[in-house]
């Protein structure tokens, strides 16, 4: 389905700037990050995805050998009631999907070592057609 979208993608690279992930340009992807965190505990990861294609863009499941499983907040949900789900999204064609403190977001859960400002680690990306995609978190410095 999206696989002619995505077809030759290598790995998602980080940059404050759109930075294409297809050889189509159709998909954009900036601003993979997380806070510092200690090991064993969980903490939110945000991405932020621009799909400009005619094709959704779906996501099964998020993992990452740093952490014990990944999860997301329900996206659907408003406020502080929002539940935990598998780490499965979907970015609709011509859509963006931001993940923010504030709003949906990744939970990486069971860190198994403390992750600083500074550091980048893997994160993998699996679709419903058994493509992975690898994206590259960044742990942003602590504000105050």
């Amino acid at each position: 389905m999206h696989t002619a979208l995505v077809a030759g993608v290598l790995a998602f690279a980080l940059a404050s700037a759109p930075v294409p992930a297809s050889r189509d340009g159709e998909l954009f992807l900036r601003d993979a990050w997380m806070l510092p965190a200690s090991a064993r505990s969980d903490a939110k990861l945000f991405l932020h995805f621009e799909n400009q294609s005619d094709q959704s863009l779906t996501v099964v499941r998020a993992t990452s050998e740093l952490a014990r499983a990944v999860q997301g907040t329900d996206l659907a949900a408003d406020g502080p009631s929002r539940s935990l789900y598998s780490s499965g999204f979907v970015v609709a064609a011509h859509q963006r999907l931001q993940m923010r403190p504030d709003g949906p977001h990744l939970v990486v859960s069971g860190l198994v070592r403390d992750l600083r400002a500074g550091d980048r680690f893997p994160l993998v990306l699996h679709c419903p057609d058994g493509l992975t995609l690898t994206v590259t978190v960044v742990v942003r410095p602590s504000r105050g």
